[in-house]
């Protein structure tokens, strides 16, 4: 927790507070909206912006945008998520985009009808490539935290450990031990809320005392050392401890 406040977060907001760092984060925003709600194929109907802005039945959604803009705008932090509220606003301009390009001509010819029969076309042929990614071994992963499929590696890892964990008879004990140059972004200590009654509990691993009070606590369960650090993490019988 020191870690991710002080070297991260307080850090970045103090780059934040400089001319230059308040022009970067500023200028992120739209990119990391773009990225998120968009990308390369919503991004057709948006070269149509200037003829929406001139559109009379979108000037109250046009409003509210303006004044949206400004708070999102203004404070220093800022994550895609941010902006849900806006969701339905930028895809209403977004399909208005995609009317207009539907009437636009290239030398006398309505190239524009096709586009705009090619987006949704697209949209609609990304659903079983990411259905069948998978099964099929296809890395489709992106260590862009904007876009709206990012997860880390270790979120996968944690979650392909959890699935055969459960899998597995009994209830478990996973202790967590870091390496002291471990990646705060990534995190693998969650629990149910009703922890004591969860197949699978995760704890970090703490000094010899208070690691033995834990397995005490949890006695009955089978007892684990996932080294999350190692490339792939690692599972193992925790030692010193009873494994039934």
């Amino acid at each position: 927790m020191r870690d991710f406040y002080l070297n991260w977060e307080q850090a970045l907001y103090e780059k934040t507070m400089t001319p230059k760092g308040a022009l970067i984060r500023t200028l992120g925003k739209p990119l990391s909206l773009w990225m998120f709600y968009f990308g390369p194929v919503l991004t057709l109907p948006l070269l149509m912006l200037p003829w929406v802005l001139r559109d009379r039945r979108l000037r109250w959604l046009m409003l509210v945008a303006a004044v949206g803009s400004l708070g999102l705008l203004l404070p220093a932090w800022f994550n895609s998520h941010y902006a849900a509220p806006f969701t339905g606003l930028l895809y209403a301009v977004m399909l208005q985009g995609l009317r207009h390009l539907r009437w636009c001509r290239w030398r006398g010819q309505r190239t524009g009808l096709m586009l705009a029969r090619a987006v949704p076309l697209i949209c609609v042929l990304m659903i079983p490539v990411r259905l069948f990614a998978r099964p099929l071994h296809i890395n489709m992963q992106t260590s862009w935290r904007m876009t709206w499929s990012h997860a880390t590696p270790g979120l996968h890892d944690r979650a392909k450990l959890l699935e055969q964990l459960e899998a597995l008879p009994g209830q478990h004990l996973v202790i967590v031990r870091y390496k002291p140059d471990h990646d705060y972004h990534t995190e693998w200590v969650y629990n149910e809320a009703n922890i004591d009654a969860a197949k699978v509990v995760w704890a970090r691993e703490m000094d010899l005392q208070h690691n033995r009070e834990l397995m005490n606590y949890f006695k009955g369960r089978v007892i684990w050392l996932l080294e999350a650090d190692e490339l792939p993490p690692r599972l193992s019988p925790y030692p010193g401890a009873t494994v039934r």
